[in-house]
């Protein structure tokens, strides 16, 4: 494809076809996925294609489906439980001693973790925080309701004062009043996370306008980080996928170093739903991989430019990132290390043909691998002192 061999791109996808299904072991499942995305991508420079071709094309499915499919991916994903506990027991440290506590879920999260977060708020020594309050972000109104009367009956049944803020948008169309939404005051401890979402706006430039100064161009992903460092939280907790599907097909890394890392990635996530004992035949695993995965792939391989948003970068690229907004690692805890160990040890069960699944701690980040495999990085975040902005 990249020599714009058309004729032989297109054995190739034959061949990929008939050794792929939709329904059969975890490397036919991937492969299938795969084929689509190189088929589009091969497809896409063709005018003469109909125009509801070239339409599915350009656009992924409605972030409402893509949202409800993401939630069973949390679910559904032992690496994700263990990168939830992690940031969970973060979160607590953070706010140790607090009792004006506001945490903000930027999107992404399972509301599992927010009941997970209850219960260690309730455990912890002394009190519960005597005032919390949890905002929501998703572009999926129903999602919101069903997290709040979940929320709302766990803290009612821990005894937590809860207050729920859902806040009806998505990471892509933020602005000025979706901050104003998220209801951030001066006094109670905050506390911003993110799960995988913050690299979706990579792809997007914006000018940042300064009054004492030159204006600067940046990715709407620095300028958000710069505005969160302005709201001066005690932590912020980003999850990311610890992967490099971040180039333009050109030059650095070009088409075949993207398929080849996203090929590796993405078999171990397929791979950790047959060993997590999903049945292949189940629907929430259909869900996830066909509505999913399969759309992440296709997103990274078929498209580019701007309309290509996951832009997944290892944590190397992410550390001068949030330096330059302002931030400066925050100490991972060792209560935080210790329980997230023990769940990757309970979740690896002493099977041989389940993967080693393991955590590792850096200076503010863990590591969350399967087998040898760092898949997912949890990074902690502090404002770093001295900073004018």
């Amino acid at each position: 494809m990249e020599a714009g061999n058309t004729e032989a791109a297109n054995s190739a996808l034959v061949a990929l076809s008939s050794v792929s299904s939709l329904d059969g072991d975890p490397i036919q499942r991937l492969t299938s996925a795969f084929t689509e995305a190189l088929a589009r991508r091969a497809l896409a420079p063709l005018q003469g294609l109909s125009w509801s071709v070239q339409e599915q094309l350009r656009t992924p499915p409605p972030l409402a489906y893509a949202g409800v499919a993401r939630q069973w991916f949390h679910s559904l994903s032992p690496l994700l439980r263990a990168t939830s506990l992690a940031a969970n027991h973060a979160i607590v440290k953070a706010v140790e001693g607090e009792q004006d506590v506001h945490v903000v879920d930027l999107g992404g999260a399972n509301p599992r973790q927010w009941i997970e977060l209850l219960r260690l708020l309730a455990a912890r020594p002394g009190s519960a925080p005597s005032s919390l309050r949890l905002t929501i972000v998703s572009d999926h109104a129903f999602f919101l309701t069903c997290a709040t009367e979940l929320l709302t009956a766990e803290a009612t049944r821990l005894h937590v004062p809860l207050a729920l803020n859902p806040v009806q948008a998505h990471i892509d169309n933020f602005s000025a009043t979706v901050i104003a939404s998220l209801g951030v005051q001066r006094g109670p401890a905050l506390v911003l996370s993110s799960t995988l979402q913050l690299h979706r706006l990579i792809a997007d430039a914006t000018i940042v306008r300064h009054a004492d100064r030159e204006h600067e161009t940046m990715t709407r992903a620095d300028a958000l980080l710069h505005v969160l460092r302005d709201l001066s939280p005690k932590l912020l907790e980003l999850t990311e996928q610890e992967a490099d599907h971040n180039n333009d097909g050109e030059g650095r890394g070009g088409l075949w170093d993207r398929v080849n890392s996203a090929f590796d990635h993405y078999a171990v996530l397929f791979n950790d739903l047959e060993v997590s004992r999903v049945p292949r035949e189940s629907l929430d695993r259909a869900v996830v991989e066909r509505l999913h995965l399969r759309e992440e792939i296709v997103d990274i391989v078929a498209r580019d430019g701007a309309a290509r948003r996951e832009r997944h970068e290892k944590m190397l690229r992410w550390v001068p990132r949030m330096v330059a907004a302002g931030f400066q690692p925050a100490p991972v805890t060792m209560d935080g290390f210790k329980e997230t160990m023990r769940l990757a040890n309970r979740l690896s069960d002493g099977d041989r043909q389940k993967p080693l699944y393991r955590v590792t701690a850096v200076k503010g980040c863990f590591f969350v691998h399967s087998c040898w495999a760092p898949m997912f990085s949890v990074s902690l975040w502090q404002p770093a002192p001295g900073d004018d902005q």
